[in-house]
């Protein structure tokens, strides 16, 4: 009486069998089946194990095909009004639902985190801002704004040592490096530069000094606070709590 597993055997190789019946003119294919018969269970692992891959892929595909519509579906009609600083409180809505699920989405991207820490900002959610800053820095540890626009958002959270150390961060960065990441980010950033009204060269360097200036006023101001044991007593007109974020 044969046994399970020689049953499950017969059964795993009459596919070979029926390619043997089928095609009975290639002499070669028995000399074939008596090599290959001894390693039979691992050849038909692998064959299966390939298939499923197969199909995995198949199903990633009809995924990203089906996020893509749901994508298209939730862009923002027009960006420009967030380079220009005027959107609604509808448009700020439909951006922020956006960029929420191009973050799902592309949870490894820094950009993708970067841009959800910006519509998290304008909706009021500075929590979730601050740690989708810290998710994008983590990815890239580099990027000068990431660590800048995380540092005013403590400021303006009151928690002045952290904004301090992250304005140091960011001052210690290299601008260029961050201008490169910038313009590479097709899908996220640049179809926003690409508004500006003087140029996107223009824009970023006139950003960049801004951006210097206004984290080593952070710094000052927080460092006086901490040597004398206060807080912080900013000058009214120039009020770090009083700065938005930047988009980049």
């Amino acid at each position: 009486m044969k046994n399970s597993l020689q049953v499950l055997k017969e059964f795993l190789f009459l596919p070979v069998k029926w390619i043997m019946w089928r095609f009975p003119q290639v002499k070669v294919l028995p000399a074939i089946v008596n090599q290959v018969k001894p390693y039979y269970f691992s050849v038909y692992f692998v064959v299966v194990t390939l298939t499923v891959g197969a199909f995995l892929c198949c199903d990633v595909g009809i995924f990203l095909n089906i996020n893509r519509s749901v994508l298209n579906r939730l862009r923002p009609a027009n960006l420009d009004v967030f380079v220009k600083g005027t959107a609604t409180e509808k448009e700020t809505e439909e951006g922020y639902r956006f960029f929420k699920k191009v973050a799902g989405m592309m949870p490894n991207d820094p950009d993708a985190q970067g841009i959800y820490g910006y519509f998290s900002y304008l909706k009021g959610n500075r929590g979730d801002a601050i740690r989708a800053y810290e998710r994008a820095s983590l990815k890239n540890p580099i990027f000068f704004w990431f660590s800048y626009n995380r540092g005013l958002l403590y400021y303006q959270e009151h928690d002045f040592v952290n904004a301090e150390k992250n304005m140091r961060e960011a001052l210690r960065m290299n601008y260029m490096l961050s201008i490169l990441f910038i313009t590479q980010s097709k899908h996220v950033y640049l179809p926003f530069l690409v508004l500006q009204p003087d140029g996107m060269q223009k824009f970023l360097f006139d950003q960049y000094a801004r951006g210097r200036d206004r984290a080593q006023r952070v710094i000052d101001i927080c460092e006086q606070a901490r040597l004398a044991g206060t807080m912080p007593q900013p000058e009214k007109d120039n009020d770090p709590a009083m700065w938005p974020l930047e988009l980049y």
